[in-house]
């Protein structure tokens, strides 16, 4: 191969894995792993009487908004609730934290936003959960509030509910199985795109709980749907709308993080049993009870996941790649076969990286990468 050709393909297999890097993806529908989705059931009464209502003392000195939105929602509570049919263990704090949320999320503040946000990116570890989330008190009661209120999966699955999402795209694979990343309000009435990035999610829950009678305004029945619930995915006839129908089980993370539960892969509940099933790749699953599942197999992406690497870094090893004897001027005259494997051992060694932290790189450019990494070592001889 001439040095030209060769010099012209590889200037066009680096000019695609850049523009696959630096592309605009869509937010993907998956099974949600960096969302703190803690349920808290091995520990609800430690929990709700010695540590949540001291940590939202705390959090609410340290938070002037958190404060704020409190105390609106508490006024809010209090002139409601009377009006409610409530189990006997619905405590007040539990109404406030869902009268708080049902009214940041209708007014769509700063807080519904924040809040949403640190949900999402607090499950990554649980010293991001310890450190860094500073709602761990509301999270609780709201959660807790979802747990109270559920009635059972044969009269809340029938009632479909449906929601409009902004470019959202699902990956149709083997269990085609999801979780929505927040606490997730749906509607009755079933909405119209208004463009073509907007898709509609049909969506049937055995966990969500209707909300209408704490919105301002009693028109439709609204459902708040909990994070931690597991959805089968299918696709709406010919369209890009989305079918979501529950399992009747829910997916977590964490048990009881606050008091030292580390990051698991996953905890299933089903509604029809309180026994938590973790399951490591050595359990084998049973015929006798139908909550049983091998949740890395659902979720394959649900180990840990690690920062990501930036964008550059990988560019940096593309130059490489390019051009390893300009990249290694200092070094002593070494064969020429070693100047050309070192940047591609080097390059292998982040691909591995990449594919054992997170989803930073599509397999696409991995497939480049590595046809790059092997017409570099090879063009000596070509």
């Amino acid at each position: 191969m001439k040095t030209g050709h060769f010099e012209m393909v590889t200037m066009l297999l680096a000019a695609m894995i850049l523009m696959d890097i630096f592309q605009v993806k869509a937010e993907m529908l998956d099974m949600a792993d960096n969302t703190f989705d803690d349920e808290y059931l091995k520990c609800i009464d430690r929990m709700e009487t010695k540590y949540v209502p001291q940590l939202l003392t705390e959090e609410k000195s340290t938070h002037q908004l958190l404060q704020t939105v409190w105390e609106n929602a508490k006024a809010k509570w209090e002139a409601q609730k009377a009006q409610l049919f409530l189990p006997l263990n619905f405590k007040d704090n539990h109404g406030i934290a869902l009268t708080a949320y049902v009214s940041e999320y209708q007014q769509q503040t700063p807080f519904y936003h924040l809040f949403n946000e640190a949900v999402k990116m607090a499950g990554k570890s649980r010293k991001a959960y310890i450190y860094d989330f500073q709602f761990k008190a509301f999270h609780f009661y709201l959660t807790r509030a979802l747990q109270l209120l559920r009635r059972p999966c044969e009269e809340s699955y029938k009632n479909v509910v449906y929601r409009i999402s902004q470019d959202t795209s699902f990956t149709f694979g083997e269990l085609n199985q999801a979780r929505l990343s927040n606490f997730t309000m749906a509607y009755s009435a079933k909405p119209q795109t208004v463009d073509e990035q907007q898709i509609v999610l049909t969506i049937h829950t055995c966990f969500g709980i209707a909300v209408e009678k704490f919105f301002d305004k009693e028109n439709e029945k609204i459902t708040l749907i909990p994070l931690s619930e597991v959805f089968q995915v299918s696709r709406e006839g010919d369209s890009n709308n989305l079918i979501l129908q529950s399992t009747n089980k829910t997916c977590s993370h964490y048990e009881c993080a606050f008091l030292g539960g580390n990051q698991i892969i996953c905890h299933f509940y089903s509604s029809s049993s309180s026994s938590s099933l973790c399951l490591s790749s050595s359990s084998l699953p049973s015929s006798s009870s139908s909550s049983l599942f091998f949740c890395f197999l659902s979720s394959p992406s649900s180990l840990p996941s690690s920062p990501l690497p930036s964008p550059p870094l990988l560019f940096l090893f593309v130059l490489l790649l390019l051009s390893p004897s300009s990249a290694f001027p200092s070094l002593l005259p070494l064969p020429s076969l070693f100047l050309h494997l070192l940047p591609f051992s080097l390059l292998l060694f982040l691909l591995l990286f990449f594919l054992f932290s997170s989803s930073c790189i599509s397999p696409t450019s991995c497939s480049i990468i590595c046809s790059l990494g092997l017409l570099n070592v090879l063009e000596p001889f070509l």
